[in-house]
């Protein structure tokens, strides 16, 4: 039997017995091909989800070992002396992402290798030319084919778990598409001039620094002018520069720690994987953004740099090891309602203060609660009903699994894209008419499009990409399919909405249970396709009618309150809080 890890054809024997490695081999796109072969696919490890949270808080506690070792690691390469907490928020997505990553790789492989002792593969052997050469780029290869059969290569090559034998075909790597900087020279020549405008302002007036915060630029504007600080409104971001690849620094990064098999494997590929930002461009980015970046900040605050904005980060790190005090506020849904999610425990270890969308955190004192920086937009009194159309609102993941929250992972989407194609087909005629399906922004190979259109039939989608609450706007009704952000900003905005999940792919918190029951009860919040159906049919003539009954209504601001939460007053809150960090002598958290 042979062994494809990927839908790259050119790694498959098709002179044998076929065993793909996961859903994500088989395209929708090539079925004329692979449906002819004869072939099995391997079941997905996580599709146990209490092996899924099993194995999220044992990559945690696997990432907290490997943490320290990896700091010590780089404060000796760079001659540095820096604490771990700094090194966490440069190194730390990139890590805890790897490790899972990772750990998917090996798990799928390991299972594979027991599913048939004769099993044998192909494998290609060039992983310098992956080194990712920042997180940026590393997200942009972990979604690829190409970029995946060389981890498993790794994987397969490293662990000797399967026979195999290397073709050497070269892939261009996707390191040329790391996330490029600004390519209008006239916008370059601007930006260029603001920065040197804001390097002229006294440090009193850039106290409070905000960066990605989510703020729309007038509110941002408000918020800057009320805080005495200089309103330019920027979002710095480091040019894109390429690494040359050092192969001596990188030796340094092995290790010997690993306490089993797949700690092992981490031990041998960290030095193989670690973005090159983090060794060769180390000095150059702290340079850089030390001269990008405003001085001297005291009070730092972002929703979402602190991840792939490679700069950001390490000014950030850098004015918190000398005490400045950061500030990550919440920038989309799942947190406070999700069963478990890394990217959230992360933002949580790394803030000073974690700002919420209105939920509160029972373990983590840093976590407070303001009105919701992105729903400030947000229009109350929604009514617009001269349309007839449903806006049907669709999420998108990648083939491959790459973080761990309660959500479909990797191939488990199969699971939620059919639970879709079963909501419209149960629709009625004149209400299916209605639908307005919007794809998520990237396909990642599943072929939503096509595949809606030949199971379900003639439906129209929105291409637009225009902002969502634009489009919303002109709807009667939003189905929302996700625990995520567009569920809170439809709720929030008070247009008449309906959310299904499936509750073994999205699984809740037990505390905010009640919340959802009480959704559930006013017929907003269903667990099956057939339930959400049948109620979208049944208000269909006139949705504003159901949604202002007083329980429905009720329901849906109660829920608010806690995770979706609005205040006219929300100028003043902000700055009270911003004005109490500033001035609190506190050690950070």
């Amino acid at each position: 039997m042979f062994l494809a890890t990927t839908a790259i054809e050119q790694f498959w024997d098709v002179s044998q017995t076929i065993l793909f490695l996961g859903e994500w081999c088989r395209l929708y796109g090539q079925k004329h091909v692979w449906s002819k072969l004869d072939h099995k696919v391997l079941p997905y490890h996580w599709d146990d989800r209490r092996k899924l949270y099993s194995d999220f808080l044992y990559l945690n506690r696997t990432y907290e070992t490997y943490l320290p070792m990896i700091s010590n690691k780089l404060n000796e390469i760079h001659g540095v002396n820096r604490s771990i907490e700094y090194w966490r928020m440069i190194v730390g997505p990139w890590l805890s992402y790897f490790i899972d990553i990772l750990y998917d790789r090996y798990s799928s492989i390991v299972d594979a290798a027991k599913f048939d002792s004769k099993i044998n593969t192909w494998i290609v052997s060039n992983p310098i030319q992956w080194i990712p050469n920042n997180f940026s780029g590393f997200i942009d290869c972990f979604i690829s084919d190409e970029y995946n059969l060389q981890l498993y290569s790794q994987v397969i090559e490293f662990t000797g778990t399967i026979p195999y034998e290397n073709r050497d075909i070269f892939f261009p790597p996707l390191q040329g598409q790391t996330r490029k900087g600004i390519k209008d020279m006239s916008k370059a020549v601007i930006k260029k001039l603001i920065r040197r405008g804001e390097n002229v302002i006294p440090s009193r007036f850039n106290n409070i620094v905000f960066i990605s915060s989510y703020f729309n630029s007038l509110n941002l504007a408000k918020l800057r002018v009320s805080l005495c600080q200089f309103p330019f409104y920027l979002d710095h971001q480091l040019r894109d520069v390429e690494f040359e690849t050092n192969l001596e620094s990188r030796k340094q990064m092995h290790f010997k720690r690993g306490n089993d098999d797949f700690e092992r494997l981490l031990d041998r590929l960290i030095f193989l994987n670690i973005p090159k930002s983090y060794l060769e461009g180390y000095s150059g980015i702290c340079h850089d953004s030390a001269k990008m970046f405003p001085r001297n900040p005291k009070v730092i605050c972002t929703a979402t740099a602190y991840s792939a904005n490679e700069g950001f980060k390490f000014w950030a790190a850098e004015n918190m090891e000398r005490g400045a005090k950061l500030v990550i506020c919440q920038h989309g849904g799942h947190y406070g309602t999700g069963l478990f999610s890394g990217t959230e425990d992360h933002e949580i270890k790394i803030a000073s203060r974690y700002i919420t969308w209105g939920w509160r955190g029972k373990e983590n004192k840093n976590v407070i609660a303001l009105p919701a920086q992105k729903l400030i937009w947000v229009n109350k009194g929604h009514s617009k009903t001269n349309s007839r159309c449903i806006f049907w609102n669709l999420n998108g993941a990648p083939r491959y699994s790459y973080r761990l929250y309660s959500v479909p992972i990797g191939p488990q989407w199969e699971v939620y894209f059919r639970a879709q194609i079963e909501f419209a087909k149960r629709l009625k005629s004149d209400v299916k008419k209605a639908l307005l399906c919007r794809p998520y922004m990237k396909d990642y190979g599943w072929y939503v499009i096509d595949r809606i259109k030949d199971e379900v039939g003639d439906i129209r989608f929105d291409l637009s990409r225009n902002a969502w609450r634009d489009q919303v706007d002109n709807a009667i009704l939003a189905v929302e399919t996700t625990n995520m952000t567009t569920f809170l900003e439809s709720m929030s905005a008070n247009v008449p909405t309906i959310i299904f999940l499936q509750p073994e792919v999205w699984e809740l918190r037990e505390d905010v249970q009640p919340n959802f029951d009480r959704l559930k009860e006013a017929g907003v919040y269903h667990i099956d396709v057939e339930s959400a159906a049948k109620k979208v049919n049944e208000i269909y003539d006139s949705p504003q009618s159901w949604w202002n009954q007083e329980d429905v209504q009720d329901a849906r601001k109660e829920f608010c309150s806690t995770f979706a939460r609005t205040s006219d007053n929300w100028l003043v809150e902000w700055k009270t809080e911003l004005v109490k960090m500033l001035e609190s002598r506190e050690p950070v958290a």
